[in-house]
């Protein structure tokens, strides 16, 4: 467990949804607030860097199941606070967004380990946009099968995800344009900076 003692308070993000659900755009919306952004999977990147391996899907896949089974459930969590910690990013940002939390345990984690005021936005889109969006943008990491859509999503959902979608504090719904998302997450940039001064007594 890492605690940054003495560190200044900092409002901290945590964007959660499943995949193709647009996550991406919600990321990009609040770096353009200012957040600084770090993912979960940034800290598995660096860890098949540091083994010399290749950044495919298949291979920052599997390591990352293969580190949760040999260092527990939230060791990315973990890197990640480490890697906060190490950087220097809380002397030069005062907002932070995490995004690549999929389980309860690592929110705990991050809410008990970084210090500041923490919440937690999913963004939500139905199996059959979420479906539409894997056929449509081609990604590397995408296949056009149902049963390994279905499969990844059963994976995610294992992993705690929709456990952790239930206890967001807002959810951002994502079916229509990307001109209608970023008016929701207008609204809920909005209300989470009511939330923070709430947190702060103003």
């Amino acid at each position: 467990m890492h605690v940054m003692d003495g560190a200044r308070i900092m409002y901290v993000l945590v964007v959660i949804g499943m995949p193709a659900s647009g996550k991406g755009e919600v990321v990009e919306f609040f770096r353009e607030k200012d957040f600084h952004v770090v993912s979960l999977g940034d800290a598995v990147r660096r860890e098949a860097a540091i083994r010399g391996l290749k950044p495919t899907a298949e291979n920052i896949g599997t390591l990352a199941n293969t580190g949760r089974e040999e260092h527990g459930d939230v060791v990315w969590a973990e890197r990640v606070i480490e890697h906060i910690e190490r950087s220097g990013i809380l002397d030069q940002h005062e907002c932070l967004l995490i995004d690549g939390v999929r389980a309860p345990e690592e929110l705990e984690l991050l809410r008990s380990g970084l210090r500041g005021e923490l919440r937690v936005l999913a963004v939500h889109s139905s199996p059959k946009t979420r479906r539409r969006r894997v056929l449509s943008r081609g990604r590397s990491d995408d296949s056009r099968e149902l049963a390994v859509f279905l499969e990844r999503d059963e994976r995610e959902l294992g992993y705690g995800l929709g456990e952790l979608i239930s206890l967001s504090n807002y959810m951002v719904p994502n079916e229509g344009t990307l001109s209608e998302l970023r008016e929701y997450l207008f609204e809920a940039y909005e209300n989470l900076k009511e939330m923070w001064k709430e947190d702060h007594g103003l």
